[in-house]
């Protein structure tokens, strides 16, 4: 080959010109291109042998968590297997006992002291199907009263001057008095259509009267009355609902010295 410094002609093989002592530039080229290679091998090398090694020790690492995790898991069902009745038998005694201090408070003290006892201890009512039904009844039944309050105060609270507000103001809680009535009524009389022996019968009779009892003396007839208990659904879009209303309202709107 000819060297580019001094235009001698050498051998390709020769690092240098035997002539000038200048480098082969194209021997050193393909030198370069080897090491490169090379380098560029054995880097590949170096990087599948940390992804193995990388690959083992998570391998190895999550073997380590899963032991663990099945370890923990068997361990939870030794215990859940050994207190599961423990608690269980633990729940249903405590249930029984607080069923026994329900069952005595409805003797001594009535329905009224039953449910502020279970409103006072919080009492998950849903476990306890005797007192259940009676719960709800007597909340509405409650409001009931409430609404009784409201339309016994009325007349004090208006006088004759203000008819119409104290008009109005009848109405709307003698709407609200009709749906609580309703409702009652209608839990008594699911109560007792489900033929559920649980010695509680007496209260639902006794709190039907009491609400029937009330509207008759409004003017609400047996026929009314029936079809308040009667459940079914838009009840208050009945035109009964309103007559039922404008009943109660009437019999609040006249004054004593009229």
């Amino acid at each position: 080959m000819k060297c580019e410094n001094c235009g001698a002609e050498y051998r390709l093989g020769d690092v240098r010109c035997p002539f000038c002592g200048s480098e082969n530039m194209v021997l050193a080229e393909v030198r370069k291109e080897r090491v490169l290679k090379q380098y560029d091998q054995e880097a590949r090398q170096l990087k599948d042998t940390v992804r193995q090694k990388t690959i083992k020790r998570w391998e190895k690492i999550l073997l380590v968590i899963c032991g663990s995790l099945a370890g923990i898991a068997l361990l939870a069902g030794i215990v859940i297997a050994v207190l599961g009745p423990i608690r269980a038998r633990r729940d249903y005694q405590t249930r029984e006992r607080k069923a026994q201090e329900m069952e005595a408070l409805l003797d001594e003290q009535g329905l009224e002291g039953l449910c502020q006892y279970i409103q006072h201890q919080n009492v998950n009512i849903s476990e306890f199907p005797k007192f259940r039904e009676l719960w709800y009844m007597y909340r509405e039944y409650c409001a009931f009263q409430d609404s009784i309050e409201f339309l016994d105060e009325c007349q004090e609270l208006f006088g004759q001057d203000r008819e119409d507000e104290m008009r109005e103001a009848l109405e709307e809680r003698a709407r609200l008095l009709t749906e609580t009535a309703c409702q009652t009524m209608q839990d008594c009389r699911q109560y007792s259509r489900d033929r559920v022996i649980m010695g509680t019968e007496t209260y639902f009779e006794e709190y039907y009267e009491l609400c029937c009892g009330w509207l008759r003396e409004r003017g609400i007839s047996q026929k009314l009355l029936t079809w308040m208990s009667l459940e079914q659904e838009n009840k208050q879009k009945d035109p009964r609902f309103q007559e039922i209303v404008d009943r109660v309202a009437d019999s609040y709107m006249e004054f004593p010295d009229r």
